[in-house]
């Protein structure tokens, strides 16, 4: 059931050049929220930007009754997002869109993701470990970023033992060019079958 309310910020703190990581107190959004789903939030009081922004759930913590999203600076919306403080209040609209459909068991994930696009996979991949719908090892998580630099989460993903495969555009970590090559490339020299796979 989505909902209208405010979000108080927790914390908020820079994880990369452009890219915070911003953690919001909201009960109902974190009890709610399934991995794939997003919220929109109003990132001014101003009026300006009008229109609210869509940022994808990268975590939850319940008994906290937080969670946490991902985001690049871009513009002005994501901008006035960044100066946010801690005790600020945020509008917002969630939990929104489709979640993702659980595995079988017996099934071998691929995950693939670049820049902002991991959170809600990160999600997916904590969730599915943490209610043991897969083995870590059945989890392929293919991840990309433009530099090194900007890889933020892969401790967290270490953490849950999953089969990780970085990559960069520049090279300056693991494979060198789009994660999408990466994962292609494994897929033409795998003995897996892509019937084998979800993807």
């Amino acid at each position: 059931m989505p909902y209208q309310l405010d979000a108080t910020v927790a914390a908020i703190r820079s994880i990369a050049p452009s890219l915070f990581r911003m953690t919001l107190h909201c009960p109902a959004i974190a009890r709610s929220s399934l991995p794939g789903n997003f919220v929109h939030i109003l990132t001014s009081k101003a009026g300006e930007p009008f229109w609210r922004r869509a940022y994808s759930v990268h975590d939850t913590d319940t008994t906290k009754g937080i969670f946490e999203i991902i985001f690049k600076v871009v513009g002005r919306g994501t901008s006035s997002l960044s100066r946010m403080k801690k005790g600020d209040k945020l509008n917002l609209l969630g939990p929104l869109g489709n979640s993702f459909t659980p595995p079988h068991k017996k099934n071998i994930v691929a995950l693939v993701a670049g820049g902002v696009g991991v959170p809600p996979l990160h999600f997916f991949a904590k969730t599915l470990v943490q209610k043991k719908k897969l083995p870590p090892r059945n989890i392929l998580f293919y991840v990309g970023m433009r530099t090194r630099r900007e890889h933020f989460g892969l401790p967290e993903l270490r953490g849950m033992r999953l089969n990780l495969f970085p990559a960069t555009d520049d090279g300056s970590f693991g494979y060198r060019g789009f994660v999408t090559s990466c994962f292609e490339e494994a897929m033409q020299s795998t003995s897996l079958a892509l019937d084998d796979l979800n993807v």
